[in-house]
């Protein structure tokens, strides 16, 4: 057999691991460290970089092959306020090729960088056949304050695209254009919900107490939303007078619609609410039962602590859904800060 060799020459043809990990562990510490220390430096860069070279960073992008990219330069240079950039901006809007979704975001960087020169142009987009693009002429045209486009975009209340409903609702509460207040009032029976609740929105903007009798029509609606939404606006419009048709919304199937009633009767401090909210602690959803508390609790009554007492030492029972323990103790905080508010007896 031949022979083993030395026992160094063994050595040698063995990497020895052991010696050889400190070395690497240090090396990649140095690495680490580096990497760290210029992304650092990277980050700082760009903190600090100036107009000059924002605008030499993103005036590239408005060519862009994409419209995504395109879209998101003209709005960051609307946002970074360099009268500078109006004219590429401006070039954006002027494209009769160019996508919607750049068309809307040159108008509302034009009004960003208050180019007024531009409303005129602006103004022509609110006869685009796209909705984001008269959309955003219309919200635009209202922050340049542009009085004379008010009879144009009145008509888009007629529109038909919820969309441009919406735009034109926001942009005419936000000119104060209280001749628009009956067709925005009718916009209350539109079929989209969407367009409702920017109305109720705006005649809430307006304070318009005419509109009271109709956002109370809406309280029977059968979609819960509106309804939510009509307590919500004669909440608003501190409508004590809604009280007895608010009171019986606390009997409809939706506990959405219960909650929101419970919360506009505490608001208008309705006393005639105490005995049906009482009667709502027996709920069989948590979130009535809760909403309950909180009203009665606002009301400020006396004579809700009974039944509040009876809650809290039975809290759940007739509920439909099994309760957690976290469930419980949010139904006894809850009581325990209503009993605060109505008795300084605590609870037992």
């Amino acid at each position: 057999m031949p022979s083993p060799g030395p026992v160094w020459a063994e050595r040698e043809r063995k990497f020895d691991w052991r010696g050889a990990l400190p070395w690497i562990l240090g090396v990649l510490a140095v690495a680490c460290a580096a990497y760290w220390l210029f992304s650092c430096l990277r980050r700082e860069r760009t903190s600090v970089m100036g107009q000059d070279e924002q605008l030499k960073l993103l005036r590239p992008q408005l060519t862009s092959e994409d419209a995504g990219t395109r879209a998101t330069a003209v709005r960051l240079l609307g946002e970074l306020g360099d009268p500078r950039a109006i004219p590429d901006v401006r070039a954006r809007l002027n494209d009769e090729k160019e996508q919607p979704e750049v068309l809307a975001q040159a108008c509302l960087a034009l009004a960003g960088l208050k180019d007024k020169a531009s409303v005129p142009a602006i103004r022509q987009r609110l006869e685009d056949a796209s909705p984001v693009v008269v959309a955003a002429a219309c919200g635009a045209l209202a922050q340049f304050k542009d009085r004379e486009a008010i009879p144009a975009i009145r008509e888009k209340l007629d529109d038909g695209v919820p969309q441009v409903v919406v735009a034109a609702c926001a942009a005419l509460a936000e000119f104060d254009d209280r001749e628009s207040l009956p067709a925005i009032r009718k916009k209350l029976d539109d079929d989209s919900l969407e367009v409702v609740q920017a109305a109720f929105d705006t005649l809430v903007r307006f304070a318009d107490q005419d509109s009271i009798p109709a956002i109370r029509a809406k309280l029977t609606h059968e979609e819960p939303d509106v309804i939510v939404g009509a307590c919500k606006a004669l909440t608003a419009l501190d409508d004590i007078g809604c009280g007895p048709l608010v009171v019986k919304l606390l009997d409809h199937a939706e506990p959405v619609v219960v909650c929101a009633a419970a919360q506009t009767l505490a608001t208008l401090r309705h006393k005639e609410a105490v005995e049906p909210l009482a009667r709502a602690l027996k709920s069989p959803d948590l979130s009535v039962r809760l909403a309950a508390v909180g009203a009665l609790a606002d009301l400020g009554d006396p004579a809700a602590i009974a039944p509040l007492q009876t809650l809290h030492v039975t809290p759940l029972e007739g509920l439909a859904a099994k309760a957690t323990d976290e469930d419980v103790a949010r139904v006894r905080e809850a009581i325990q800060g209503a009993l605060a508010k109505l008795s300084p007896e605590k609870p037992k």
